[in-house]
């Protein structure tokens, strides 16, 4: 399959007191969220361990209930959506509809063999094992999974970041070359470590990683640096439709007052076709944005960087909006 795009994001959560930069507006490298300054003032105290009761699923609103993948919520799905035979449905077998019923124009479809629209939300589904001496005992069986160990709460002890994609039957469809797919949301999970309990659950959070979509696929790694920040990197990879441009995402989070924080926001996007290029990064520490320009294709074109002060507001936790498009 050739894909007409590549999109790779980083998120950078970082999980320890960052501390803020001192920097003035004319230093631009203590503003960058990417710099080693925003994470060199490591004042934080050693987190008391508490285990957080998980946010309000977004998908689902608290419903335990969350839309049809296949249908949409409609409780049928067409089957041909150029509409070159009409709106030829069938009935949703994946949220409840006859599967043995047979084909007929949306509107001929009874209500009685058309599904739901709705299926169980993963969010009331069991999520990842709340404690255990080994890494690969916290992931229930059958989940892929990403991990990365390393000090994030400064309190001495290895902890643990780990990225899980479940295997429920119902988020995994079945394409019409009869390839299973697996739509099920990745789960990013929060690990403590105890010396002598191995790692106890601090949060997992289930809705806020993009999960798999017909045509487009979304994978992630982890990474922990040496100061207890961590990485969470997706790639993003399509065939639908062509793109001229492309670009990345970072997000900055670190831990605090016994709860996730984000601290900075830095975005860049490559036009393909002109070589024009725009980065800019938000510091919520220092309170400014740095926004630089160049050109990927002309060296002749000077690279120009400016930094200006945005509005203080309170910082955002994780788990409030979703990871990314919001």
């Amino acid at each position: 399959m050739n894909k007409a795009y590549l999109f790779t994001s980083f998120i950078c959560l970082t999980l320890i007191a960052c501390g803020s930069s001192s920097g003035d507006a004319s230093d631009s490298t203590n503003d960058s969220i990417t710099s080693e300054n925003i994470d060199s003032n490591n004042d934080s105290k050693i987190a008391v361990f508490e285990e957080q009761e998980e946010e309000e699923c977004k998908r689902c609103n608290g419903t335990g209930k969350e839309t049809c993948l296949i249908c949409g919520g409609h409780g049928f799905y067409i089957d041909d959506p150029m509409g070159l035979m009409g709106a030829w449905g069938t009935a949703c077998e994946y949220c409840g509809g006859d599967k043995n019923a047979e084909y007929g124009y949306e509107d001929d479809i009874p209500d009685s063999q058309k599904g739901t629209g709705k299926i169980e939300c993963a969010c009331k589904k069991t999520g990842m094992n709340k404690n255990a001496k080994t890494v690969k005992e916290l992931v229930p069986k059958n989940w892929t999974f990403e991990s990365k160990e390393g000090d994030i709460n400064n309190d001495g002890v290895g902890d643990v970041i780990i990225i899980a994609k479940p295997d429920y039957a119902d988020h995994i469809i079945e394409d019409d070359e009869g390839n299973k797919n697996n739509y099920n949301t990745p789960v990013l999970a929060v690990y403590f470590g105890d010396k002598e309990k191995g790692f106890r659950l601090w949060k997992q959070y289930r809705d806020i990683l993009s999960r798999n979509e017909a045509g487009t696929t979304y994978t992630y790694t982890l990474n922990i640096t040496s100061k207890g920040s961590f990485t969470v990197s997706e790639s993003i990879d399509s065939d639908e439709g062509a793109s001229y441009s492309s670009g990345s995402e970072t997000r900055c989070f670190r831990y605090q007052d016994n709860n996730i924080y984000c601290i900075g926001y830095e975005q860049s996007e490559l036009s393909r076709n002109t070589g024009e290029c725009v980065e800019k990064s938000y510091n919520f520490l220092t309170h400014k944005v740095i926004t630089t320009t160049y050109n990927e294709f002309d060296e002749s074109v000077k690279k120009k960087t400016t930094t200006k002060d945005i509005p203080e507001k309170a910082l955002v936790k994780l788990g409030t909006t979703r990871m990314f498009g919001e």
